[in-house]
């Protein structure tokens, strides 16, 4: 099966080591570009899995996107990021991580609900990251969406990071899409992930 997990904001395969060895994991502003990110989207394959910023670029692209993969799971999804995080916070968090980035990229870990240690960053990841953080400050979604019929968003009831209002304005503008709440933080586990993917799609894929 071909398995593309598009991951959020500093969503390191470290996080998802399982998931990411046995799919195409793909980390926006960090190993991947915008673009490259976007190009990959257009590959198309049996299962694509995004969560957190790149469910954000995945539901950008969906009207192009929708019926090249026969399931397309979307976790923690957002139109605004800054619906639910203040662009002042954003900010905060971004001059932080040019002094302090394995810091202030474990804290956000850790508000995700993980429990891992950021490993070092070389400047120019951390330059990356930053990018990502801008994107975040200013990209919206261009609605309506269209498609959805082969889409199950997962709403994560104890994220901390996309907020409920966030995750319902998607569900509106997504009518056709299945919702699927899981009683998690932001940043699934790994086997909570795992079992959603294997109820989603009927088999184990991972």
């Amino acid at each position: 099966m071909q398995v593309t997990f598009v991951s959020g904001w500093s969503g390191l395969p470290c996080l998802y080591p399982r998931i990411a060895s046995k799919t195409d994991f793909i980390v926006p502003f960090f190993s991947h570009t915008k673009d490259e990110v976007v190009s990959t989207l257009h590959n198309g394959g049996d299962l694509l899995i995004a969560w957190s910023t790149g469910a954000h670029l995945a539901l950008d692209q969906l009207s192009l996107i929708g019926d090249k993969y026969s399931y397309i799971i979307i976790i923690a999804p957002f139109i605004d990021f800054t619906s639910s995080v203040p662009v002042r916070v954003i900010k905060r968090m971004r001059s932080r991580l040019l002094r302090e980035p394995q810091t202030t990229v474990s804290d956000f870990w850790t508000l995700c609900g993980g429990t891992q240690q950021c490993p070092s960053l070389s400047d120019p990841q951390i330059e990356c990251l930053a990018a990502g953080l801008d994107l975040l400050m200013n990209s919206q979604i261009r609605l309506p969406l269209t498609g959805g019929h082969n889409v199950t968003l997962v709403q994560c009831l104890n994220d901390q990071v996309v907020l409920p209002a966030a995750f319902n304005a998607v569900s509106a503008a997504l009518k056709q899409a299945t919702v699927f709440n899981s009683p998690s933080p932001h940043m699934l586990p790994e086997h909570e992930l795992i079992r959603i993917v294997s109820d989603v799609c009927g088999t184990t894929l991972l």
